[in-house]
């Protein structure tokens, strides 16, 4: 617990450089959403998982609640550890996927390994990985491909203890920019909320209020 009390109060200011990070590539993130398949057709969009261990996957079943309010895409939350035991369970011939996968360290064994499984026998799916580690293995593993995409968010949330701080973080790429596109079958242009709540926290010295 003696991690906790300085977290809080230390992540409205680290939220904003989150944001920054996000809005320079905004539409980096809308274009490969889009080629993933989420402005197509509803039948022909893909099923998406959101992948994650331990807090991280609280993290995507978390994600799930919030995006599926629209109702058009297909969401399914899935542990890492089962995706790693039942692979081909999970992976349909034919059918189209979006993965996206939250770790803080992108080194997690079992992450690794489904993720670089993925990548070696259904090329086809598109990975968006949210990660704090440039230098982990996961994301590595997707850099320089054409159907995948990283976000590094501050490598400070790598710190021991940094796990609630790690959690909002990662928060950030789905929810409210990704998972405007899941939850409404497109592509959210509008930061404009977003940016009043940034210059709200900035203005207020990096300590907001709720």
């Amino acid at each position: 617990m003696k991690h906790t009390p300085a977290e809080i109060a230390q992540q409205p200011g680290t939220w904003i450089t989150t944001f920054d990070r996000l809005h320079h590539r905004q539409t980096e993130l809308q274009n490969f959403l889009s080629h993933a398949g989420l402005r197509c057709a509803p039948q022909e969009r893909p099923v998406v998982f959101l992948i994650g261990a331990g807090t991280s996957d609280t993290l995507a079943a978390l994600c799930i609640i919030c995006c599926a309010a629209g109702g058009s895409a297909k969401l399914s939350p899935w542990p890492v550890t089962s995706l790693l035991t039942d692979f081909p369970d999970y992976v349909l011939s034919g059918q189209r996927y979006l993965w996206i996968s939250f770790s803080r360290s992108g080194d997690s064994p079992e992450g690794v390994a489904v993720l670089e499984r993925a990548l070696a026998e259904c090329p086809g799916i598109s990975h968006l990985l949210v990660t704090c580690h440039a230098n982990g293995r996961m994301n590595r593993a997707v850099e320089g491909r054409a159907n995948c995409l990283s976000i590094v968010l501050d490598d400070a949330n790598q710190r021991p203890g940094a796990g609630d701080d790690q959690f909002l973080h990662e928060y950030g790429p789905v929810w409210p920019d990704s998972g405007a596109c899941l939850e409404h079958g497109g592509i959210r242009d509008d930061f404009a909320g977003l940016s009043q709540r940034r210059r709200e926290i900035s203005s207020a010295g990096g300590h907001a209020r709720f």
